[in-house]
């Protein structure tokens, strides 16, 4: 079986955030619509996991990008943003094999093709600051 890279995964999940924000669609319904543009994602572990972890846990994830993004009200956000941020901080809170780096190096690699470079730069300070929380939270657990 063909492997299919992270960083296309990603984007997939991407595409379909951006779909499912704007339609209200829950995690089955979405992933199925993604299966039907994308035929490969069906098989897409990454995909499959991550994209019910943001819509599932979406009110949490969305509380973490207000408590860090400065002065920024999440319906003032461009959508692409949101999405790529929602997916970031997904990845960060769930998915243990995946580093803070790697989910932040990701986010701001799809967000300079998929938006702007000062969306890039947004990202990153969001980013940025909710990595360093969670690491003084590990800091006070030992």
């Amino acid at each position: 079986m063909e492997r299919i890279a992270r960083r296309q995964q990603r984007i997939w999940v991407l595409q379909a955030l951006f779909e499912a924000n704007f339609r209200n669609l829950d995690a089955s319904q979405t992933l199925a619509n993604l299966i039907e543009r994308e035929p490969d994602a069906a098989k897409a572990d990454y995909t499959q996991k991550l994209i019910p972890l943001v819509i599932e846990n979406l009110e949490e994830i969305d509380s973490k990008i207000e408590q860090f993004s400065k002065d920024w009200r999440i319906d003032r956000m461009a959508k692409v943003d949101l999405c790529i941020l929602r997916m970031a901080i997904a990845e960060m809170l769930y998915i243990d094999d995946v580093a803070d780096s790697v989910a932040i190096n990701e986010a701001l690699e799809i967000a300079k093709e998929y938006s702007t470079e000062k969306s890039a730069k947004f990202i990153n300070g969001i980013l940025g600051a909710f990595s360093k929380s969670l690491e003084e939270k590990q800091e006070e657990i030992k």
